[in-house]
């Protein structure tokens, strides 16, 4: 049977492992994933959302290349806009078609405005819907770190707030430049 002694120490060790995971989340991991959230998120919702509107260069995407990892894949091929303006050598096709195999050709969508090349489906993309629940979480994330952080400091007392009733005020007759009580 364990003393008291160990007890105790089994008890605080545990307390200090869950205080330093949670200042570890707290402090370093909810601010870089909201950051990394909001800017990816920014940077992803234009072009996802105007593909979702049919706006874009619109043309074809030959499929030279299956893209697979962890159960999902993708296309990559070249990319001809209708109109020959636009020719991207390795386009990524965001949401392919069902059973697509190498060769085929599916109508999609360039909007540009992204780090590498991607294609949406002509049809429109829902990939908004998703970056756009990332970024509000990420929103959310980001207000409540920031809200923490401030009422922490000022716990602390770094930014001390004083309520009104702490305020002296003047006696009446006093000059605004001298102190309280002194004429």
């Amino acid at each position: 049977m364990a003393g008291a002694s160990e007890r105790g120490r089994r008890k605080y060790g545990a307390a200090r492992v869950d205080a330093v995971a949670v200042a570890l989340f707290g402090w370093v991991f909810a601010p870089l994933f909201a950051v990394v959230g909001l800017v990816t998120g920014v940077l992803d919702m234009g072009p996802e959302w105007e593909a979702a509107q049919g706006g874009g260069n619109h043309g074809t995407l030959t499929v030279s290349e299956r893209v697979c990892g962890e159960g999902v894949c993708g296309a990559a091929g070249l990319f001809r806009s209708d109109d020959g303006s636009v020719r991207i050598e390795d386009a990524y096709l965001d949401e392919p078609p069902r059973g697509f195999a190498v060769g085929d050709r599916v109508r999609a969508t360039y909007t540009g405005g992204r780090p590498f090349p991607v294609v949406f489906p002509e049809e429109g993309s829902r990939n908004w819907f998703v970056t756009g629940l990332f970024l509000v979480v990420s929103v959310v994330l980001a207000v409540g770190w920031v809200t923490a952080v401030v009422m922490r400091v000022t716990r602390r007392g770094y930014w001390r707030v004083e309520s009104p009733q702490n305020f002296r005020t003047a006696d009446v007759g006093s000059s605004i430049d001298s102190p309280p009580g002194r004429p």
